[in-house]
């Protein structure tokens, strides 16, 4: 092969490179601000700042619940017992972002409880709908007659009771959220 052959060949290859190069660039730089946009990052809000019927109506939409009075104003009345100024998380939840592989969200650990700090307001709501749908850690499904009572269906104070004391770990919290949610049952 001759000289001119040669850096023929190696211009060819040059250019091809370089346009590999702006393409993966081109590609990386979409892909990234892709992967931001979905990330859907908000602006930390404290969970006693969070606009409660908003919350509490997504939290109850992805628990297909019904949402009634009642049950915006039973999960109202939850939120100031918490009162956590952990990001997006009102209900002060220890759920993982790492087991809501369905969206993309972030956490940190807010307190020494394990209490999160979430990524955005709709990752927020989705960690509390799922503490409730899916915690068994008490051996059974620990918040089923919460579920109950705020779609209405029953009340039993005992278990209420029981089931806000696994949340939160406090007998007195436990029994004053029971007594205010019997309240509100009761006037239904």
């Amino acid at each position: 092969m001759n000289i001119l052959g040669k850096t023929k060949r190696y211009w060819g290859l040059t250019t091809a490179v370089l346009l590999l190069s702006l393409v993966l660039t081109a590609c990386g730089a979409a892909f990234q601000s892709s992967v931001e946009g979905s990330l859907a990052f908000e602006e930390c809000k404290p969970g006693n700042e969070v606009d409660m019927a908003t919350f509490a109506t997504n939290m109850l939409n992805t628990m297909q619940i019904s949402v009634s009075q009642f049950a915006l104003d039973a999960i109202a009345v939850w939120e100031p017992y918490e009162n956590t100024a952990a990001c997006w998380n009102p209900l002060a939840t220890t759920y993982h972002a790492e087991w809501m592989p369905e969206v993309v969200c972030t956490e940190t650990i807010f307190n020494s409880a394990g209490v999160r700090s979430y990524s955005s307001q709709s990752c927020g709501e989705l960690a509390s709908a799922k503490t409730l749908l899916y915690t068994t850690a008490c051996g059974h499904d620990c918040y089923k007659p919460v579920r109950d009572m705020l779609s209405q269906q029953s009340f039993d104070w005992q278990t209420v009771h029981d089931s806000i004391q696994i949340w939160v770990g406090s007998e007195a919290y436990a029994t004053e959220l029971t007594n205010q949610w019997q309240t509100l049952w009761n006037s239904r």
